[in-house]
């Protein structure tokens, strides 16, 4: 709610309330994917509320809850091993990055000599099937042992190679170029690049916006 009125100042209680069912709602009718990429589009294009104005005029709104145009008017957390509760089982993974309290990127990490893909076998698979919830909102996912790091989107299917998967290699001294979203193959970053393409409906006409990675070390600067 904080988030919603910082962004969206002046507006009556109820475009709030309206906006916050939306932002907090689930379908048990919908995969997790059809949820995500419902929640994506609230990301995107604003949260649709109805209200009347001072007036009495019915005012139809989208209320925003990123600003992608002035980024540092954002507030970027990482919390490291919180506790979430599904509906069975509690789970607790390595870091969860929040922007404007939306739980956009998971990240799971192991020891040095662990194999990257323990994180995702053992964990990221786990953590889809007990705390769904958590990937509502996801944009981003990545699972590192220190070394070698992967990272992809709920959509990315695991396979021995990379290649066409939707998931990305890193090392330590290397990037590769994959595709940065579902639809289209357009290359997102490189090692000197410090942004991210955030794409339209179409992808066509995509925007730029920081990618702001010190996120993953450091929130102390942060509001």
């Amino acid at each position: 709610m904080a988030a919603l009125k910082r962004l969206n100042p002046g507006l009556p209680d109820e475009a709030y309330s309206q906006a916050l069912a939306l932002v907090v709602q689930d379908d048990i009718t919908k995969t997790l994917i059809a949820l995500n990429e419902e929640k994506y589009r609230l990301l995107r294009d604003g949260v649709p509320v109805k209200y009347r104005d001072a007036a009495g005029r019915l005012v139809d709104k989208r209320l925003r809850l990123i600003d992608f145009d002035h980024p540092d008017k954002n507030r970027y957390l990482a919390v490291r091993e919180m506790w979430v509760r599904g509906k069975l089982w509690l789970r607790r993974p390595d870091v969860i990055g929040f922007v404007n309290g939306l739980p956009l990127v998971f990240i799971e990490l192991k020891r040095f000599e662990v194999h990257i893909d323990s994180a995702y076998k053992r964990n990221y698979t786990d953590y889809l099937d007990t705390i769904p919830h958590l990937f509502h909102w996801n944009a981003l996912v990545v699972i590192s042992n220190g070394h070698d790091a992967q990272y992809g989107s709920l959509t990315s299917t695991r396979s021995t190679s990379t290649a066409g998967s939707g998931w990305t290699k890193t090392t330590r001294n290397r990037t590769k170029i994959s595709p940065c979203c579902r639809s289209c193959s357009r290359a997102c970053s490189t090692d000197s690049d410090c942004w991210t393409w955030w794409r339209t409906s179409s992808c066509s006409t995509p925007r730029k916006a920081p990618r702001t990675r010190s996120w993953l070390v450091t929130t102390s600067s942060w509001a």
